[in-house]
């Protein structure tokens, strides 16, 4: 689909070819840079205006980038420390974009502390974003560097076994890997985690579904032996919450998985240790005995950051094929129109002259219908106690008087009640009748039950929830911005 003008947000918007084409170029220009021939590269983005916005601390993502520009020849704006702008006035985040796009910024690269800051700033712009750590969902650059460390020194990016240790929580890097890792063919993942930052089920899902095989475990030594890679990852105690509770619950688990030295004298030859640093020299997961072994690769891994980055920038402004991004049309109705009874004057929807009939309400929904529709008691007319379905199951009937029912209110009764049926009432005549469906996609009705997504009311920075339903029985949602995927159960209306 070609990468001139593409946005870099997330690994699940690449696929293994786009992989193979950014490894591909990153190896050539690291060939350059090796042969002293890097000023072959040195006027690629000649012109070019970068913004480079770190709202979150960074070493190796921000100065990596900055290097690369630099290299390419295009001129770098920005900041890395954003105590240092206007945000610490409040100034929203799409402020602090589009300022730096009226600048001239032809691509923004951006780093941020909530979840799906990234899709945000793409969804709110026109030029290019790439996305370098936004909270705890993706990494996508330091997964293509991770993929370029793998590819050179096991040959392949298929058949693998990988081991995985460490916060797989919140760890992003861990999140973006994975989902990479299974567009492959035929490799085994190895977890090794506490059980308060175990690997989400949505990653053991989709490594399932994608044709791949995991295990979890406790025992740093025995994976350790059986596997490729191994990818170390520390504990992030930003992540955990700023609580006496999160604070116990950090110091608990920090110290739990530390890779030695004396813990690799059984590894298969060709391992090597991957870490996507920095490493906490508090709670060393990764001791520094380690460093000195020939399966230490992580400061050769932080190296090809430059080159990932480097390719990355040259294929979004010079690839000869623009990237054309290929929108999906999402349905937002949720009413689907059956046919309606000629008369409201007998049956269970009488003496209703104007108005509404909600049928098939489940009576531990009720009271949230009647939040939906706004209703007090003095004008509720409902009975309990008929039979709708053949296990002799009992459901309400609403009856509201002189009122209608807006789409979106018929969508949040999808939410609330599936199986419910809404007949409109004028002259004692239904002239319409329909049963409510969950839509494809629920804007602004259903909130993120993630608490650090961005599209969260207490943040204020005006991305509107949006949420695609993936399934509908049971009902599945997934969010746009930080992908979470949540069931039923943790439906909250906004």
């Amino acid at each position: 689909m070609g990468f001139k003008g593409r946005s870099v947000i997330s690994v699940n918007d690449f696929s293994a070819r786009d992989f193979d084409i950014v490894l591909k170029r990153a190896e050539e220009f690291k060939n350059l840079h090796k042969q002293g021939n890097a000023n072959k590269i040195s006027d690629l983005l000649k012109g070019k205006r970068i913004a480079s916005l770190f709202f979150e601390p960074s070493t190796r993502t921000e100065k990596s980038f900055d290097a690369a520009i630099k290299n390419l020849g295009a001129e770098a704006i920005g900041f890395g420390n954003p105590s240092n702008t206007s945000v610490v006035k409040g100034e929203p985040l799409v402020d602090s974009l589009r300022m730096f796009e009226n600048y001239d910024a032809q691509a923004i690269i951006i780093r941020h502390n909530l979840d799906g800051a990234a899709r945000f700033a793409a969804d709110s712009l026109k030029i290019p974003i790439i996305n370098a750590g936004d909270g705890k969902n993706q990494h996508p650059t330091q997964t293509m560097l991770d993929l370029l460390s793998i590819k050179e020194t096991q040959g392949k990016l298929d058949g693998l076994k990988i081991g995985v240790v460490g916060d797989l929580k919140y760890g992003r890097t861990t999140h973006s890997l994975v989902s990479a890792l299974t567009m492959f063919s035929s490799n085994k993942f190895y977890f090794v985690s506490p059980d308060v930052l175990k690997m989400p089920l949505y990653y053991l899902d989709l490594i399932k579904n994608r044709g791949h095989d995991y295990e979890i475990s406790n025992d740093l030594q025995e994976v350790a032996e059986k596997v490729d890679i191994l990818y170390m990852t520390r504990i992030q105690q930003e992540r955990f919450p700023d609580t006496m509770e999160g604070k116990e619950d950090y110091d608990r688990v920090k110290n739990l998985f530390s890779l030695h030295a004396k813990l690799l004298k059984n590894v298969k030859p060709n391992l090597k240790v991957l870490h996507p640093l920095p490493r906490n020299k508090n709670a060393i997961e990764l001791d520094y005995s380690v460093d000195n072994t020939e399966y230490a690769y992580y400061i050769q891994q932080a190296q090809n950051g430059i080159y990932i980055r480097e390719a990355l920038l040259d294929l979004i402004f010079n690839d000869s094929e623009i990237y054309t991004e290929k929108k999906q049309e999402y349905k937002t109705a949720s009413f689907q129109n059956v046919k309606p009874r000629p008369s409201a004057k007998k049956g269970i929807i009488a003496p209703i002259e104007n108005g509404i009939v909600i049928d098939h309400i489940a009576p531990d929904k009720f009271k949230e219908v009647s939040s939906i529709l706004g209703l007090k008691d003095p004008e509720i007319n409902f009975s309990l106690g008929r039979v709708t379905r053949t296990n002799g199951e009992k459901k309400l009937i609403l009856k509201v008087s002189n009122r209608n029912i807006s789409e979106s209110l018929l969508n949040m009764l999808a939410v609330v009640t599936p199986d419910s049926t809404v007949s409109f009432i004028e002259h004692s005549n239904v002239v319409r009748k329909g049963k409510v469906k969950l839509p494809e996609i629920l804007n602004n009705i259903v909130a993120c039950p993630n608490s650090s997504c961005i599209s969260n009311l207490i943040y204020k920075e005006g991305a509107m929830p949006m949420i695609y339903v993936i399934n509908r029985e049971p009902a599945m949602f997934i969010c746009h911005y930080c992908n979470i995927r949540f069931g039923e159960n943790r439906v909250k209306l906004i």
